[in-house]
């Protein structure tokens, strides 16, 4: 089970939208936390024509795909980590 809540989110706009997401994530595997980390991405995006919310919606949205990649590789790690685990106790 994978969980998490946003710990951080920002977005601004000078001469280009810059985007800034923080994720609290939590991965258990049968109810053991295996996994427990914040993640951290940022993004920016094209010139400041006009402030718009899509402009905002655009970087924060690359500001999250930034921040997944990490976590789905945290996550593919930690899963690996614990079957590993899980078959060295079972071995006898």
């Amino acid at each position: 089970l994978v969980g998490g809540s946003i710990a951080h989110i920002d977005c601004t706009s000078y001469m280009t939208y810059e985007g800034k997401l923080g994720l609290d994530i939590e991965l258990k595997k049968d109810s053991e936390v295996i996994l427990r980390k914040t993640y951290f991405g940022k993004a920016d995006e094209g010139l400041l024509w006009a402030a718009t919310a899509k402009s905002y919606a655009v970087v924060l949205q690359s500001a999250l795909r930034n921040v997944l990649i990490q976590v789905v590789s945290d996550v593919e790690w930690a899963l690996k980590a614990q079957r590993q685990t899980s078959k060295k106790e079972r071995t006898p």
